[in-house]
This record gives C-alpha cells, structure tokens and sequence, in this order.
C-alpha cells in the first residue's frame, strides 16, 4: 500500500476523526495515564501507541489494499459510548477506559475499511494492552507465591510456617506483598511476549501455546524469585536479600525468564527462511496475472472517511461530549464533615487499624468503652476526585496487616463481609463492613457502581457510604457482638441522620 494514494482529504478526516476521540474522552485519557505514571505494572503502556505506529507502518508494505471507510464499525460506536458513558459517571475507571480504547479501534477500522483493517488486524489489536488491567488478581498471584515459596523451601529443607500470606523461618518473618504478587512480571511478559509471538509465528495455535506457556513459566519465576529471597537472607542471616539487592534480584531473574523463553519459541517459528522468502517474491513479481489484478487498485485514490460518515462522527462526539458536561459535579472538602456523632463514643485517631478513605465528603472513625471501633464515610456519586470505590481506598493498613480469613454476613437484609486479620508482631483484628447506597447494601464493587450510576443518572439524592465495625484481640467479634454493633451504628444514624 502506498501512503500517497491516499487522499489529502481522508488523511484529515481522520486527523479530525481522533481530535474529537481526544476531546470527548479526555478525562478518561487523562486518569489513564496517570495510573501509567503512579504504577511500575503498567509504565509498558508509554511505548504501546509507539509499537503500533511500528507495526503499521511494517504491514503497509505487505498489502496492496487501500482504505475503503465502512459504516459498520461506526455504528458499533453508539452502544460503547453509552458504555462510557456509564463508567464515566460511576467513575469506573477499568469500564470508561476500556470503552474509549475499544472506540478508538472501531475509528481505525471504520477509516481503514475491513479489508485493510484485517490485514493490520495485530496493530489495532495491540492497542489494548494501553488498558491497565489484573489488578484483581493481586489476591490469587500473591498465594500462588506463597505457595510456591512454601514448596521450594521444603525442597531446600529449609523449615517454615505459613500463616496466610506470612512466612516464618528460622532466621525472621516473610511478607508475600502485593509488590511480591508478580502481576507487574505477568502484565509485561505478556505484552513483550504477544508481540514476539505475533513476529515469530503465523499459525494462532502456536502463538496462543507460546503465550500460555509464558503466562506459566512467569509465574513459576515469580515463585522462585521469592523463594530466592527467602534462602539467600536465610543462608546469610538477613544480610542480604532484602536490601537494595531485593530489586537486582528480581530484574535478573525478569530477563533471564524472557531470554530463555524467546530463546526457545525462537526454534519453534513457522515463518519461511529468508530464501524461500525472496523465492516466493520472485514468482509473485513474474506472475503476469497479478500484475494485472494489483496495478489499477494501486493507482486508485483511496478516500477513507467520507464527508457523510465524518459528520455521524461529529454530531455523536458532540451529543455525547454535552452529556457528560451536565452531568453534576461536587467538590471535595478539604476537611471531610463528621459522619458519625454519639455521646457514647470518642475519636480513635489512636488506632492500629490503618482504616483510610480518601477525599470523601464525610468521614469519622471513632471507638466506644468497651472496645468497639466504627468507621463510616460518605462519598456523593461523582466527585471531582476520590470516589467509594477505588483502590487507593485501604480497608486496614496493608503494610501491617494480612488477611488470613473471611466469610460473607447476612443479618436483616444487610450484605456484609467479616475478615479476620494478624500482623507480623502476633496481633490480630476482626472487621465486618459494607458498603451502602440508599436501601442497597453490598460488598460487591460492582453492584455499588451500578447503584450509584443508576442513582445519578435519575436524579437521586442519596449518598454513597462505606460503614465498617472493629475489634483487636482482646475482643470477640461473633454473630451476636456483630448484630449488638450494627444496631448501635443503625441507632446513631437514626438519631442523628447518618
């Protein structure tokens, strides 16, 4: 395909096209990178538009077919931009972003038409791993750590003593963090890995193998490299291990894991060697039919976007971009209101908990005689920054605490969840929380999205609360302390109207 074919006009509707792309989902793109910026798991995501760029400019020598503009990718843009739409007013980040990518790839086929677009189908596909995604799977990949850790220790006949995500040997204590998951390993492996398969195989099967085989052997390493840690602090007596060389370690076994597996899907390629590529060129350029079929198709002006299609573009971005303009907006006090007052109860600015919500409207955490802590804050349902739902918002202080069990709750149509925690030190605390909006109570993220999008949107003037009851030790949280503590929440709400 040669560029220059390609009208003057259709380069700048498209130019036009991804101007008002950026305009309407600014927001989006802004918190999108700025996850890039914060996280060391996604800062891949900066080279993702340089890679594609790559990409498409590499595939354009291979194909003879020019950019034919289709209506139907268009048309798919309405649903995803009332997907956004949804995300963006429950400031459901994963849901906003992922709709402004995938809108984003429907304009680069709806310009480039299906038959180009499925010859640079990788390039545009490649685009989504721009999205910041697995952060859920901290939980499963911090486990499977632990316990692959746990098993090359018995290996090396080293003894140790699991207690949820804490490890005790001989020479300390052992935390599987969530930075020890191996999420940041996995999410990289696997955008450095899709490439290189795309490169080195053309049957699906052995790409898809290929990736598998990847996704298993990283977290194998992962396991290994905390496994590593452990036996060289526990063979040094914690001279090592855990200090600056924590990182070296890590980068080292990173590589080595990515040398060996490109080393070995390098033998496994099914492209052609390079002489029966030249070969193949050669009949293909001695072949007088082709010549005939490609040479008025390479002499066309292709046209991309037409007027026509530009303008359905325009007017969707514009009615969608005043959407999202009205929708309300409250601000965030720099000191968030009391959210709980009782006569019978006093701040527990003191406490080890570690509880933190942040920028919320309301909040209080206080602690009554007998030993009980409460905690509540208020979130209103789009806010110009925090929001109920966010992984910067910490249930107790991770730094000090690990989850060793949790069970749901239920009392009187109330959905909630009990977690028991313990600390390196030997301290323990129960917790029971959830969330609430209006008369829904949950602690499914996103059901509380959903109620709050559905409350926004219709106008609602109910808050977004987050309640939760704890103790230490010293105290027993069963069934009848936990109906005896949310009765007495229920009542200062009553009194006092939450």
């Amino acid at each position: 395909m040669k560029l220059s074919a390609i009208s003057k006009t259709s380069w700048g509707l498209l130019a036009a096209a991804l101007m008002l792309w950026v305009l309407l989902f600014w927001p989006t793109l802004v918190q999108l990178e700025s996850v890039w910026q914060g996280s060391d798991t996604y800062s891949h995501a900066y080279f993702i538009p340089l890679i594609v760029l790559w990409l498409l400019h590499r595939g354009q020598a291979g194909s003879s077919e020019l950019p034919k503009a289709d209506w139907r990718p268009l048309i798919l843009l309405l649903p995803l931009l009332f997907l956004w739409l949804i995300g963006f007013a429950s400031d459901t980040g994963a849901l906003a972003q992922l709709a402004a990518i995938v809108c984003l790839q429907l304009i680069l086929i709806g310009w480039m038409g299906l038959n180009l677009a499925k010859h640079h189908q990788f390039a545009v596909f490649y685009l989504i791993f721009m999205l910041p995604f697995g952060e859920e799977l901290h939980p499963l990949l911090q486990n499977i750590t632990a316990d692959l850790s746990v098993w090359f220790l018995h290996l090396a006949a080293i003894p140790v003593f699991r207690e949820g995500l804490y490890l005790t040997t001989p020479v300390g204590h052992f935390e599987v963090a969530v930075a020890c998951s191996g999420l940041r390993f996995l999410i990289t492996s696997l955008a450095i890995g899709t490439l290189y398969a795309h490169l080195t195989y053309q049957s699906f099967w052995r790409q898809l193998l290929f990736l598998v085989a990847l996704i298993l052997f990283s977290v194998l390493a992962n396991g290994l490299r905390a496994f590593l840690l452990i036996y060289i602090a526990e063979q040094t007596n914690m001279a090592y291990g855990f200090g600056d060389d924590h990182y070296v370690y890590g980068w080292l076994v990173f590589g080595l894991v990515l040398l060996i597996m490109f080393w070995l899907g390098g033998k496994f390629s099914d492209f052609p060697t390079e002489s029966s590529g030249q070969t193949t060129a050669v009949h293909a350029t001695d072949n007088p039919i082709l010549h005939q079929t490609q040479s008025p198709q390479t002499s066309a002006i292709a046209q991309g976007f037409t007027l026509l299609q530009f303008c359905y573009l325009a007017a969707l971005f514009a009615g969608f971009m005043l959407w999202r303009q009205s929708l309300p907006l409250a601000t965030v006090p720099a000191t968030p209101a009391a959210a709980l007052i009782a006569a019978d109860a006093v701040s527990a600015a003191d406490s080890d908990w570690g509880i933190d919500f942040v920028a919320s409207q309301k909040q209080s955490l206080l602690k009554t005689a007998d030993g009980f802590e409460f905690y509540r804050a208020e979130y209103a349902h789009r806010q110009q920054q925090g929001e109920l739902v966010s992984w910067s918002n910490k249930l107790f202080k991770d730094k000090h605490w690990t989850i060793t069990a949790r069970r749901p709750w239920q009392h009187n149509g109330l959905e909630a969840e009990v977690i028991t925690l313990k600390s390196l030190g030997g301290n323990s605390r129960t917790l029971l929380y959830w969330y609430q909006v209006g008369d829904q109570t949950t602690v499914s993220s996103w059901r509380v999205k959903l109620a709050q999008t559905v409350a926004l949107l219709s106008g609602s003037s109910a808050v977004g609360q987050f309640n939760a009851v704890s103790v230490n030790a010293e105290l027993s949280l069963d069934d009848q302390n936990l109906h005896q503590a949310v009765q007495r929440l229920q009542q200062w709400e009553t009194a006092h109207g939450g």
